[in-house]
């Protein structure tokens, strides 16, 4: 990386890496390793202040984790920034959905503070490439 270019990205990028795999060990911390199923009956309700979603959420949060440090220590933010956007986006609608239908069946186990950390999540990707872009465009008008 020269002269700091895309720093801020990179920087996010790393912080969202963090976050997610923070909350993957939390939830697997809450959850176990019982299988890929909601979270089990009594343990707690859909309002209830926990990321933990499933077993399978989690894993998912600790795979974009590690994905998302990856790229920042590659100087992939942009790139990262765009499939977490995907990502993020298609999370977040499901939880929608989830959400609406209240399925106890949901594999993904979505609950309203999930529902917010993934809205958080696409809104750090749109900063993130926006900041990637900002830098690039920053550093092409320098060489002119």
């Amino acid at each position: 990386m020269r002269n700091g270019r895309g720093t801020g990205a990179r920087v996010l990028c790393g912080l969202l890496g963090a976050a997610l795999l923070t909350f993957g060990i939390i939830g697997l911390a809450q959850i176990g390793l019982s299988g890929f199923a909601p979270v089990p009956e009594g343990t707690a309700d859909r309002t209830d202040v926990s990321f933990g979603g499933s077993t399978l959420l989690s894993v998912i949060h600790l795979i974009m984790g590690a994905l998302a440090l990856f790229a920042a220590l590659r100087n992939g933010a942009r790139m990262a920034g765009l499939f977490g956007m995907i990502a993020f986006a298609g999370l977040l609608a499901y939880d929608i959905v989830a959400l609406i239908a209240d399925d106890p069946d949901d594999p993904l186990g979505a609950r309203w503070p999930v529902l917010v950390l993934h809205a958080l999540g696409l809104l750090a990707c749109v900063l993130m490439v926006a900041l990637a872009n900002r830098a690039t465009h920053d550093f092409e008008g320098e060489q002119h």
